[in-house]
């Protein structure tokens, strides 16, 4: 029997032994072949995906020709349902006689000098609106 620090006695208990090492398993690396055939995968993917990329363009290309389509039958239905505008009036022009020179008793009169000035010439508050 053994005393612990804590003044514990306990069974005397033999070391464990270490636990055996987990084996290290090492991989190879790549090898030639390992790089020709990731090079022949990746190229078949850019391939398929050029291919993809190609099989898209002519859908959506397909997609517009028949929206358009659409467009331009809704546009035909539209004209032929909207009355025709009206054609427009051709513009009248009226002539402008030329003015004619003034008569001679139409003149006005001649500008006489001072006129006199009326009697009540007040200076009151209502000279103001005279």
């Amino acid at each position: 029997m053994a005393t612990c620090d804590m003044g514990h006695e306990h069974d005397d208990l033999a070391p464990a032994p270490d636990p055996e090492p987990a084996p290290v398993i090492v991989e190879p690396g790549p090898n030639e072949n390992d790089v020709k055939i990731a090079e022949i995968d990746a190229e078949a993917r850019i391939e398929t995906e050029k291919l993809y990329t190609e099989q898209r363009g002519l859908e959506l290309e397909g997609e517009v020709q028949r929206l358009r389509g659409e467009l331009s039958g809704m546009r035909e239905v539209l004209g032929r349902l909207q009355p025709p505008e009206p054609p427009e009036p051709d513009p009248v022009v009226v002539p402008v006689p030329d003015p004619a020179p003034p008569a001679p008793e139409d003149a006005p009169p001649p500008p006489e000098g001072d006129k006199p000035k009326s009697e009540s010439s007040g200076s009151g508050w209502w000279s103001g609106y005279r």
